[in-house]
């Protein structure tokens, strides 16, 4: 607990269009040294036709009853200039968040971004260059990030338990954004239940239920006035949905054109499967092979989303100079049928993800080995938490959390969207290559 004297973290939110924003907002909202005190959306493409959970002004109306969110701007650029946040937490549009930590940069504010990190390579190097001249930290957050599980992995790889590392295979799937039966509705990164979700093969669960509590501040007011935001939302141990649906009341189903009206259905601001779940694959290898990929093939396709533009479904593969990953991402799952991992196979050894804190590692033969994992580090089990530590003591943020690390694994999914459109197998560039 911060004394007294702390310094107070002036923080602001620029986006809801991703869901997510609402579990990293409360993270902040929820830690001693944070001040909530303004937020903006950015401008869609289109506007959404019909406000429902967990759309963008669904979102923010809940930061601004539930999560002490201050103040609302139209205008994000006016936000930064009239209140001067010391970080910024990025949930717009993965096309938009070039723009918005540039802008973030130019006010030296640090800024927290939602994975993906961008909807491009260049994108992202953009982000790297804006915050590097400015002197400013960038963080892009991942559920994988606070899984016990997925750090005590990358601890067996470097220990030699699995001999040399050959093959990552990562697999995440749900029935897509804003379906009517997909719970990914927000994503508890501290205390996800025993076991892994059929949706993401990461810390984050589906389903389980959320407690409502504490009725919404008397007197907070907002242009979204009229879009019922009950209670604050507050997470159980069992739970990640931001709520649950019965709790709710009345059920809000999205038609397939209310859905294609989100950015989620959207290619230009940076939608799809791919971008969505391949993402989290290119980090996770890119972390546990520890050498920078070489190329990448890649396969999309929009096999049951006629109401959008996106891939629904997408594979890459990538190559390594001594290993190799596959990365899997659909929105057409209803049940991945078996365990998502993910699985890191070596030359002596596989390593399973079984649950949040649990990890397999088979032999063969019937040799099996269970390992339970350490508690992460005091102060800095989520995201809020890391980045004031990391501020505060300027130690190293997690290497998964690091802009540069996340360039590079941005290139390699970029590579795979390259690829897929191409029809060959494509090169993963480095900022050496890369001009623009």
């Amino acid at each position: 607990m911060a004394d007294s004297m702390a310094k107070k973290y002036r923080v602001g939110i620029i986006g809801f269009a991703s869901m997510y924003v609402n579990q990293m907002a409360a993270l902040y909202a929820r830690h001693p040294q944070v001040e909530m005190v303004a937020c903006a959306d950015t401008v869609p493409l289109n506007p959404e036709l019909r406000a429902a959970p967990y759309t963008r002004q669904w979102n923010m109306k809940h930061a601004l009853t539930n999560l002490g969110v201050k103040k609302a701007y139209e205008d994000y650029h006016l936000m930064l200039a009239q209140e001067h946040p010391d970080i910024v937490l990025v949930a717009s549009e993965n096309a938009q968040h070039p723009e918005v930590v540039e802008a973030c940069a130019a006010h030296r504010a640090h800024v927290c971004v939602e994975r993906p990190m961008a909807a491009s390579y260049a994108g992202a190097l953009r982000m790297v260059r804006a915050c590097r001249a400015a002197g400013t930290t960038m963080l892009v957050n991942w559920p994988l990030t606070w899984s016990p599980g997925a750090r005590k992995i990358k601890s067996l790889i470097n220990l030699g338990e699995i001999g040399r590392l050959l093959q990552v295979k990562w697999h995440a799937g749900h029935t897509g954004p804003l379906s009517a039966s997909a719970s990914l509705n927000g994503a508890n990164y501290e205390t996800p239940p025993s076991n892994i979700p059929a949706f993401l093969s990461g810390p984050t669960v589906s389903g389980g239920s959320a407690v409502l509590s504490n009725p919404a501040r008397s007197g907070s007011r907002s242009p979204l006035s009229n879009l019922s935001v009950r209670g604050e939302v507050t997470m159980t141990g069992d739970s990640t949905a931001l709520i649950d649906r019965a709790t709710l009341g009345e059920r809000i189903v999205l038609s397939d054109i209310e859905r294609g009206a989100t950015w989620w259905y959207q290619s230009a601001a940076g939608g799809g499967a791919m971008l969505d779940f391949c993402g989290h694959g290119a980090m996770l290898s890119l972390w546990y092979v520890g050498e920078p990929a070489t190329a990448a093939f890649g396969m999309r396709a929009n096999l049951d989303s006629a109401f959008g533009d996106v891939d629904d479904n997408g594979t890459i593969l990538v190559r390594f100079p001594n290993a190799m990953s596959i990365l899997e991402g659909s929105w057409t799952t209803v049940d991945d049928g078996i365990p998502s991992g993910p699985t890191v196979r070596g030359t002596t050894g596989t390593l399973v993800l079984d649950s949040f804190d649990r990890v397999r590692l088979e032999r063969g033969r019937g040799q099996t080995v269970i390992y339970r994992t350490e508690p992460l580090p005091a102060g800095r089990e989520n995201v809020a938490g890391e980045m004031i530590h990391h501020l505060e003591t300027h130690e190293p943020l997690h290497q998964t959390l690091d802009m540069s690390f996340n360039a590079e694994a941005m290139a390699i999914l970029d590579a795979g969207i390259r690829a897929a459109a191409s029809g060959k197998l494509e090169p993963v560039s480095s900022p050496v290559w890369q001009a623009g």
